[in-house]
């Protein structure tokens, strides 16, 4: 057993067993074997320095690179909106965007905007008052969370909304009429916070209200009545 540790100039480390003789035949065999990785390690070692110093220039020359200008569109009353001040944004699985504000929700087909605004005369319209927040529930429903005007859904089909109001006479209903938050967890259950009466569970199917108020003998009650933002996470856990 012999170690061969040069040949043509080159480093190499393999042990073979040598014959009394080597053909040429052998020698060029040999050779080839050799060089072809010690090719490829240094084609291998070019093509990733070259892109190193690519990356290296694409950052250096990017540092000189004025920021980039972003251009923003301008929606106002003037374009369709019916107020100034938007409280929140949503999108259905149509594509509509759903801007609530402070006069009514209005959507967007990317070109008009439609309004839904409160109508005295019109007990389908939607509630009166600041809309603070929308959801879109697993249906696909918009629900319109409304400040001194309780909760509304919008009935896509007869193009109207559906009230849940605070009744001091039923237990049943929302615990107050200036909700803010609105979530569902993954049984399908609609949670609702509110600014002055704790949080609310809403059971569609009883078309029930289930209240969690704060109780100073209860350390593990609701921390507080005043809540605004509610939120349900993918293990399915409430945060308020």
């Amino acid at each position: 057993m012999y170690k061969l540790t040069t040949m043509n100039n080159l480093p190499v480390n393999i042990q073979f067993v040598l014959h009394k003789s080597l053909s040429n035949r052998d020698l060029r065999r040999f050779k080839v074997k050799t060089t072809a990785p010690i090719l490829f390690c240094v084609v291998l070692c070019v093509l990733v320095s070259f892109d190193w110093f690519n990356t290296v220039l694409a950052e250096e020359f990017s540092k000189n690179l004025p920021p980039r200008v972003i251009d923003f569109q301008h929606f106002t009353t003037k374009d369709g909106l019916p107020d100034m001040v938007v409280y929140d944004i949503v999108q259905d699985s149509n594509g509509y965007l759903w801007f609530s504000t402070g006069n009514g929700v209005s959507r967007f087909d990317g070109y008009t905007f439609k309004n839904y605004q409160h109508d005295d005369k019109d007990p389908n319209s939607i509630g009166k008052g600041p809309i603070v927040n929308l959801y879109i529930d697993n249906q696909d429903r918009l629900w319109a969370a409304i400040l001194s005007s309780g909760l509304s859904r919008y009935d896509e089909e007869n193009d109207h909304f559906v009230h849940y109001r605070h009744d001091p006479n039923d237990e049943r209903t929302l615990s107050s009429n200036n909700p803010y938050g609105i979530a569902e967890d993954n049984q399908g259950y609609l949670w609702v916070s509110t600014i002055d009466a704790g949080i609310n569970r809403f059971d569609e199917e009883s078309n029930r209200f289930i209240h969690y108020r704060h109780d100073p003998e209860n350390p593990n009650s609701l921390a507080g009545n005043r809540s605004f933002e509610i939120y349900t996470d993918k293990q399915g856990d409430l945060w308020i």
